[in-house]
């Protein structure tokens, strides 16, 4: 599905596979990029976060902040950078879908 930010985010909430129309926020419903970085993974249905932002030491672009602090509305947990890189379960980088 083809849909705005907001709309993304909520299916990657739901489970459900969705994207914007200009291809930098995307969801297959277990997975969240925004452009070819992972910033979420809704695993047992819990939503976690990575804090992609320069706060946190990782920049990437303005609107990759812009999708991190967007989906903090819908993320159940968010960790800094560092522990996500050490969580196994949630630094798994798989391929984008589309």
């Amino acid at each position: 599905m083809i849909t705005k930010n907001d709309n993304v985010l909520r299916a990657w909430r739901d489970g459900l596979k969705a994207r914007n129309g200009k291809h930098t926020l995307r969801t297959d419903g277990k997975h969240l990029w925004s452009y070819r970085l992972l910033i979420g993974i809704r695993k047992g249905g819990v939503c976690f976060l990575k804090d992609a932002t320069a706060p946190c030491g990782e920049f990437h672009s303005v609107t990759t902040s812009c999708h991190v602090g967007e989906a903090r509305r819908y993320a159940d947990v968010v960790f800094h950078p560092k522990v996500w890189a050490v969580t196994p379960e949630i630094g798994y980088v798989p391929s984008i879908p589309f």
